[in-house]
């Protein structure tokens, strides 16, 4: 079972990669964390506690979702291609989606400076504007 972390919502469940496409076209902006429990890159204290750095730094937005998968946990989602064709080949990656289109993605810990330059630019261009 997939679960979503969010700070400022309850998590949300997907069982079926339909209910994932949904989501996923109905937020303005998602970042998607693809990992394992075995992967030690993963696992690594400081991409963590920068992982979730990044993900308290937009936490006031509610147009920004942040959802992360288990690959072997969740391959049923992973490896759908029915509505969004991930191939993902390695692990830690990340894919953006804006307006319900994957967008970017990126592979390994090294990239949370990228994403966190892309999830600003949605907020530029689309006027977001923090939750009250």
């Amino acid at each position: 079972m997939f679960i979503i972390i969010s700070i400022y919502t309850m998590p949300k469940q997907f069982n079926e990669p339909i209910e994932l496409a949904k989501f996923i076209k109905n937020n303005k902006c998602v970042v998607l964390k693809f990992s394992a429990s075995w992967c030690g890159p993963c696992q690594n204290r400081d991409f963590l506690k920068r992982y979730h750095n990044l993900k308290h730094d937009f936490s006031d937005y509610k147009e920004i979702q942040f959802a992360e998968f288990d690959v072997d946990e969740n391959s049923n989602l992973v490896n759908d291609t029915e509505y969004y064709d991930f191939g993902i080949s390695s692990i830690p990656h990340f894919k953006i989606c804006y307006d319900g289109n994957i967008v970017k993605d990126f592979t390994g810990g090294g990239h949370l400076d990228d994403i966190k330059e892309i999830v600003n630019a949605v907020i530029k261009k689309d006027n977001l504007q923090k939750n009250a």
